[in-house]
């Protein structure tokens, strides 16, 4: 996530490694424990839920023992039973969560659609039936779709759109970034605010020394004032630093993520925060605090014991991702220092859970989908008690996002139910005892009942449906885990545009882009061309291809890969000397000996001239070779020349030089023999006179 490497680390001092996706596509199976009697009625779309205790519509008790009664995902009706048997369950309402990153894995690195499949059935397994996704790329909006249509265990989620960010010199250096809307002005931004984007608009700021556009006060005033005349809300994550806070709050924005530092209070009247909504999303610098620590290894424990499905599923090896954060003592001190003037601030302000929201940050470093939003749960409560963290878990964030049941159990309302054996509100422990999950029409464990006979082949090509894609998924997650960076394959293109070539591949059928830059030369190619391409890298769910590595991003391990795969990279000739010219490739330079340059390309002379290189040696100065690039295209040629060509066929040849024993010709920049009996007719030819260079 781009936050993660470029805000947080400034000021921080905190540096997250990247790390290759981990993760398996989950197959179905959530809790293998004792289920809720539940009851069936006939209609295959019904559910009765029988004894239940109910949270009340507004409050932090119970009903009395309920029936309810739910078809088509909807709740039908609610009565009170006099008489019943068995133990009597406990009926929330779904929790929700306010701010996840789906794309972004909470190891490092990026997911991909397996990832985030899998993250999607892990909120819904911790009884998480809404979320907001923030930063997410367009094409996760895409498999949210597949996954509401198929009716997989998926939380209902709505998917803001894309964060903005003031343009610095962090975000130049970065180029290309996927997910964000790079600001560049404010009189861009009040443009854009005047296209009416989804609100709320999620401004990202954590203030900077030196940068000649920022997001300041007088900034945010004036953009604060052309999304009220648009009637759009602006959500400003601020990361906990206390200038940005201040300048958000003084002009007037209503919504805030991130903590708010204890010493905030020293330079501002509380009442100011009285309107405040506000994500802190504790569990994010909880985790930043103890990453890498026995605390932490204690903590993972812990979490693997509260949740079986996360100890089973989703929980990382100890050995390894406990050695993901690397940062000294010093700056750790620092660290739980803040966390700890964090928690004082919620102490001295718990008034403002009125306005809190339930925002894990899922995808930031340890933080998981579901199991975080539990942990969230755990340090509201520590501060504010159970009762007032379940009203902000439910009615507060789910009617924010504006989830379908708004955080609450009523008739004739959509049925978005929690169920637990035991009671959460005398205990967040208790959670563990989740043991039936509903959205709406889908839940889990699903109702074991037979369909009537005119319902078994519709749902019957339902499930087919949803193991073809549950299997597509899967395949796409092992094809991209097994491909190495450097792998070679045949592409087919789609479509060619101004910055990507669409492409998929021929085996596999993966899709991926290549840039058009690579193209400038030579011209972007067709649709159905084939080309050859080189795995590169996945990154926000991209996959990238290369033809050729070039420009300034080139970096030693880029050039590494190169070597080892054998990538053409771009350089140009800047010089020559007694053994060899000196070529420029991105900002290296390398050197080429003269054994290892087409000949032909050395005739017009090589200072300025651009072309293609293989590297040939790392150590030291980079070693290169063209020749073996212009060998190898010869050899292309040459086996399409064979296809072509027949015996008997004419040919047009342009003629290179003139031997005794025959004519040196090339045709289509391959060089071939025209022997002395085949090349006229006459006994005695005078070569000199028939026959001239350059000559066709």
């Amino acid at each position: 996530m781009f936050v993660k490497r470029v805000i947080l680390g400034k000021g921080k001092k905190r540096h997250f490694s990247r790390f290759q996706q981990i993760g398996a596509l989950l197959k179905s199976s959530f809790f293998s424990l004792m289920l809720l009697f539940i009851t069936s009625s006939v209609n295959s779309e019904s559910i009765i839920l029988n004894p239940v205790r109910y949270l009340l519509p507004g409050k932090k008790e119970y009903s009395e023992p309920s029936e309810i009664r739910i078809e088509k995902g909807k709740i039908v009706s609610i009565r009170k039973i006099n008489s019943f048997s068995g133990k009597v369950s406990y009926a929330l309402p779904g929790f929700c969560d306010a701010n996840v990153t789906l794309s972004t894995d909470s190891l490092g690195g990026q997911k991909d659609r397996a990832g985030i499949f899998l993250s999607l059935q892990s909120f819904f397994a911790h009884g998480f039936t809404g979320i907001l996704s923030v930063g997410d790329p367009a094409w996760v909006e895409t498999l949210l779709k597949d996954a509401q249509r198929l009716k997989n265990n998926s939380p209902w989620v709505k998917k803001s759109d894309t964060p903005w960010i003031a343009e610095s010199s962090e975000t130049k250096k970065l180029g290309n970034l996927p997910g964000y809307n790079v600001i560049r002005s404010s009189q861009e931004a009040v443009s854009n605010m005047k296209k009416k984007p989804t609100s709320p608009v999620h401004l990202f700021y954590r203030y900077q020394e030196g940068e000649s556009f920022v997001f300041d006060g007088p900034f945010l005033y004036q953009l604060k004032k052309t999304a009220d005349a648009e009637k759009i809300k602006l959500a400003l994550s601020a990361f906990g630093d206390e200038f940005s806070i201040l300048e958000g709050i003084n002009a007037g924005i209503p919504i805030l993520y991130h903590p708010i530092p204890e010493e905030i209070t020293k330079r501002i009247s509380s009442g100011v925060f009285r309107n405040l909504i506000w994500g802190p999303m504790f569990s994010v610098y909880y985790y930043q605090k103890i990453a890498g620590t026995t605390e932490w290894e204690a903590d993972l424990i812990a979490m693997k014991e509260w949740s079986p499905y996360f100890a089973k599923n989703i929980a990382p090896e100890p050995e390894f991702a406990g050695k993901l954060t690397h940062i000294r003592e010093e700056d750790r001190k620092d660290a739980e220092k803040e966390y700890n003037s964090y928690l004082a601030f919620l102490g001295r302000q718990k008034n403002l859970s009125q306005g809190m929201l339930l925002a894990s940050g899922t995808g930031y470093l340890h933080v998981h989908p579901g199991i975080g939003g539990w942990k969230e749960m755990e340090i509201l409560a520590s501060a504010l008690g159970n009762e007032e963290t379940i009203r902000i878990a439910t009615e507060s964030t789910c009617s924010f996002i504006e989830a379908p049941h708004e955080g609450k159990i009523r008739e004739d309302k959509p049925a978005f139910i929690n169920i637990f054996t035991e009671d959460p509100l005398v205990d967040l422990k208790n959670l563990k005892s989740l043991r039936k999950i509903i959205a709406g029409e889908i839940s889990y464990p699903p109702e074991k009942r037979e369909p009537a006979s005119s319902q078994k082949k519709e749902e019957k090509m339902k499930e087919s449906e949803k193991e073809l894609f549950e299997k597509m998924l899967e395949a796409s997650f092992k094809k991209k885990k097994a491909m190495e960076s450097g792998t070679r394959v045949t592409a087919i293109v789609n479509s060619a545009k101004k910055d990507f070539v669409f492409v998929t591949t021929k085996e596999g059928k993966l899709p991926g882009i290549i840039s058009s830059e690579e193209f400038i030369e030579s011209g972007l190619p067709k649709q159905g061309n084939e080309i050859e391409a080189y795995f590169l890298k996945e990154d926000h769910g991209d996959v990238h291809f290369t033809t050729c590595l070039s420009g300034d991003s080139l970096n030693k391990d880029l050039l590494e890969i190169a070597k080892r795969a054998e990538i053409p990279v771009l350089g140009q000739f800047i010089g020559e000397n007694d053994s060899g010219a000196e070529v420029k490739i991105g900002e290296f330079t390398a050197f080429c000996p003269f054994s290892q340059i087409d000949p032909e390309l050395k005739k017009s002379g090589l200072s300025g001239k651009r072309s293609k290189f293989l590297i040939q040696d790392t150590r030291g100065k980079f070693v290169v070779s063209q020749k073996k690039i212009s060998d190898k295209a010869k050899e292309a040629k040459l086996g399409i020349l064979k296809q072509e060509l027949k015996e008997g066929m004419f040919v047009t040849c342009k003629v290179k030089t003139i031997q005794s024993f025959g004519l040196i010709v090339e045709m289509d920049g391959l060089t071939a023999l025209i022997p002395i009996s085949e090349a006229t007719y006459k006994k005695i030819p005078n070569w000199k006179k028939n026959f001239k260079s350059a000559k066709l």
